[in-house]
């Protein structure tokens, strides 16, 4: 997070200062930098320090004040737009944020999750005592980021982890992808770059064009913080569902309009009614998009990795945004020559795939603990028959591997009853291991599992068997 102030505000004060096309690419490559970063860290830090019930909240929140700066950003850019020194001072501009956050960061605390990995125990239970209300029993919540903890020691350095990725955690590495891919397909970042040049063809004045683009990113801003009242009330997956036919639908409407009536300069001489039609289209797309798909894009891939990969994942899913984007970016302007409205059927097929895609690949998060995620994977209709998953949750019935107790008992703390806990513990979810009966599995997902386990009871226990036949 510092090094997100330090290069937003380095960039800044280097491409308002610049003499040169040298000093401006300096500039454009310290801030593509703090933005790269900005998608990763706040992201997993909010996972991590909020509770399960307020998650969807926290990261619709951080995509409320994503909006705003868009909003801001824009009306700070029309305003500046005429001054010849209007473009340095819009650079400027971006050190107020830099600075804002390095003065709040001394007050952020650190991940409990992140303080355990490092052996610090007392400040991680210090920690979350003062992130949760005051007088709450964290106890339990504690115990399951212990065994979180332990399990992501075993899990190696980081040719270890991500060599993981492809073997033993397969489902996790294709949502760390798709996610990001299908949002950067819906268009997200080619609309919001030409919208004013869109409504210009289509014959609107460039005033009318601004404002229409201000406005619309006071319509997402609006949007975003509907959805952070409704986003856990609401399933995740019937968000997806919703916000992805709702996005393509409007595409593929959009792409019939044009094709009815060809903006000016195409041959075509379009009315202020088609004008009219595909500024609300443009609304509904962006509203969708901003309450919908831009914030689950963020919240679900940080939701669904366990702690021993999820800093991989994350830098995985934020390389795949940035390298998407750029992607989409250079070959939407040949592509739109080339088809011209076909490109936006183009982002309509696509969101469609790629929301079904997700709707049957990614599992459900709402209201899941961060370290129950396993069990969500192992439930799944698909993923739970696979090798890899099935495996996992073999190791979560049948203990930690030799030695695991030990590295448990010193993620605990180093407590001396350590060794006893983990063995007793294992890899179980956490409710499981407060006396409460671990969640039902899917049909399919564990069906061998549960005939192994059913199996070993009867070994332990042969008289009530017999009894039970007499």
């Amino acid at each position: 997070m510092w090094a997100i102030a330090a290069l937003t505000a380095g960039g800044a004060a280097l491409g308002a200062a610049a003499r040169g096309l040298g000093a401006v690419f300096a500039s454009r490559a310290l801030l593509g930098a703090a933005m790269g970063c900005s998608f990763q860290a706040p992201t997993m830090l909010l996972v991590e320090v909020l509770p399960r019930g307020r998650r969807g909240q926290g990261m619709y929140a951080f995509n409320t004040c994503m909006a705003a700066g868009f909003l801001l950003s824009g009306a700070a850019n029309q305003a500046l737009a005429g001054p010849a020194w209007g473009w340095r001072a819009s650079v400027a501009l971006l050190a107020a944020p830099a600075l804002a956050l390095a003065a709040l960061l001394p007050g952020v605390r650190e991940s409990p999750q992140a303080l355990l990995q490092r052996g610090r125990d007392d400040e991680a239970a210090a920690a979350l005592a003062a992130l949760r209300p005051r007088g709450a029993d964290v106890g339990a919540e504690l115990a399951q980021m212990r065994r979180a903890a332990a399990r992501a020691a075993r899990a190696g350095r980081t040719g270890a982890r991500l060599a993981s990725l492809v073997t033993r955690y397969r489902p996790e590495l294709v949502a760390s992808v798709l996610w990001p891919l299908v949002l950067m397909l819906t268009g997200l970042n080619v609309l919001s770059s030409w919208t004013p040049n869109l409504l210009l063809a289509l014959g609107a004045s460039h005033a009318f064009a601004l404002a229409a683009n201000t406005g619309m990113m006071a319509l997402g801003l609006a949007a975003a913080l509907t959805g952070s009242f409704f986003v856990e009330k609401v399933r995740r997956r019937t968000l997806l569902a919703a916000g992805g036919a709702t996005v393509a639908g409007s595409m593929a409407a959009l792409a019939v309009l044009l094709a009815a009536a060809p903006p000016r300069g195409s041959g075509g001489g379009s009315s202020d009614a088609v004008l009219v039609a595909a500024l609300v289209l443009l609304c509904v797309n962006r509203v969708t998009l901003t309450c919908t798909l831009q914030p689950l894009a963020a919240t679900v891939p940080a939701e669904v990795q366990p702690l021993q990969v999820r800093s991989d994942t994350s830098s995985l899913t934020t390389g795949v945004r940035n390298g998407v984007s750029f992607f989409v970016s250079q070959f939407s302007l040949p592509l739109l020559c080339a088809t011209r409205w076909g490109l936006f059927l183009i982002f309509a097929g696509a969101t469609a795939a790629g929301s079904l895609a997700l709707w049957l690949l990614v599992p459900e998060t709402r209201g899941l603990p961060l370290e129950e995620v396993h069990l969500a994977w192992e439930a799944h209709w698909l993923w739970g028959r696979t090798r890899c998953v099935r495996e996992r949750g073999h190791s979560s019935l049948t203990g930690p591997a030799p030695g695991a107790a030990a590295l448990e008992g010193g993620a605990a703390g180093g407590t001396s009853d350590g060794a006893s806990d983990g063995a007793s513990e294992g890899e179980v979810d956490g409710a499981a291991a407060e006396g409460a009966a671990p969640p039902p599995r899917a049909p399919g997902s564990g069906a061998a599992l549960g005939e192994g386990c059913q199996v070993a009871i009867d070994v332990q226990q042969p008289g009530e068997r017999a009894k039970e036949q007499g």
